[in-house]
């Protein structure tokens, strides 16, 4: 926060006055010329990581003002926000974090998880006063011992498509998108995650780590939660019965934003027939594109 307020952050526009060459844009939102007000202040990356976090403590707040000082001094004299002082201090070194995860990693870092890690960076704090009580804040780490996969279900004006990766390591995965037909939500990621199973058992895969973003279809899994639709309890039996079938099974409910890859192919699914699939395989450089017969 010394460096911002002293001007000293090494953002775009100061390394091009320096002779520097770079692209110059905010690589975070793309939208407008990287600068220390734009990025901790005006980004719509911060402005999304602002909205995730008064959504979990259950206060709005405010982070704005004509400069980074102004937002700062109107922060710490707001009787509001007695007991989140030192919450800008984290999601600004959050958004910096993240916008060399992506210069320098090449990898993005949604809003959601920004904010998350920072409320719970904050609850990890002494307060004066407790601060909300904050449920599922823990972003799932992705356990890459063994097989793993992702599944999603989409459902559009009654017709339903699914979507699942599966990873046999890090350089040989299958995306795999399916048409399911007619049907709700819960019944596409439900059948997805079927799908998921039923190609990893005909790969001969024996250990397996699955990721969901439907906490009631992983509830479900689990035996953790009792499913009560009697139209989606055939298919929970045939989950649990595929699942018997692996020597090691886990499954994890994660962000939608750790989901996104398995959300692009349930949206393919929505525009296959029912029943049909379409599965690429990529191993290393090459790309496969295989044909499946249907498994409903």
């Amino acid at each position: 926060m010394w460096c911002i307020l002293e001007n000293k952050v090494p953002t775009w526009d100061k390394m091009q006055r320096r002779n520097m060459y770079g692209p110059g844009w905010c690589c975070l939102c793309k939208n407008a010329e990287e600068s220390i007000i734009h990025l901790f202040l005006q980004c719509r990356f911060i402005a999304e990581v602002w909205k995730e976090c008064s959504k979990i403590i259950g206060t709005f707040c405010r982070w704005e003002g004509l400069d980074l000082e102004q937002a700062w001094k109107s922060w710490v004299s707001n009787p509001a926000y007695n007991d989140l002082t030192s919450l800008p201090l984290i999601v600004i070194w959050g958004t910096w974090l993240a916008r060399n995860s992506v210069i320098f990693k090449d990898k993005e870092v949604s809003p959601e998880i920004s904010a998350v890690k920072s409320i719970s960076i904050l609850a990890a704090f002494p307060q004066r006063t407790s601060l909300p009580k904050i449920k599922n804040l823990s972003v799932v780490e992705i356990d890459k011992s063994r097989p793993w996969g992702f599944f999603d279900g989409a459902s559009q004006s009654n017709l339903c498509g699914g979507g699942a990766l599966l990873f046999l390591s890090e350089d040989h995965f299958f995306k795999i998108a399916i048409g399911l037909g007619e049907g709700t939500n819960n019944y596409a990621e439900i059948l997805s995650l079927k799908m998921l199973l039923v190609f990893a058992i005909e790969h001969g895969v024996k250990n397996i780590s699955i990721y969901g973003d439907s906490m009631n279809i992983i509830n479900w899994t689990k035996g953790t939660q009792r499913c009560i639709n009697l139209n989606l309890e055939n298919l929970l039996e045939d989950i649990l019965m595929l699942k018997s079938s692996f020597e090691y099974f886990t499954c994890h409910h994660i962000y939608r934003s750790q989901n996104q890859e398995a959300d692009q192919e349930s949206k393919k699914g929505l525009l296959l027939g029912s029943g049909q699939w379409k599965i690429t395989e990529f191993q290393g450089d090459q790309t496969f594109d295989i044909l499946h017969a249907p498994f409903l």
